[in-house]
């Protein structure tokens, strides 16, 4: 039993892991959405500024960062930008 309950414990958390990508990915996403209404130069800008801030906020209150959040909140903002900047 207590093997099944580290094996649960691993899916568990790579499940966890997966979601708190996805909720970074997608909320950088929905912000360079709203402000590249405006101007998309801004919009990237924006997000990789939030993203680094958040990340710094992270560090200084819960003493540690993730680098993985920052790349997954600006990763998908910053290849549309690419997408549209070069290829539209």
């Amino acid at each position: 039993m207590e093997k099944f309950f580290s094996i649960f414990d691993k899916v568990f958390k790579g499940m966890v892991l997966a979601q708190d990508k996805a909720n970074h990915a997608f909320y950088g996403l929905l912000l360079y959405s709203v402000i590249n209404i405006f101007d998309p130069s801004t919009a990237v800008i924006t997000v990789i500024a939030l993203g680094l801030g958040k990340e710094l906020y992270d560090e200084l209150k819960y003493q540690g960062s993730d680098i993985l959040d920052f790349l997954s909140t600006v990763s998908a903002p910053v290849f549309v930008y690419g997408l549209t900047k070069f290829y539209v």
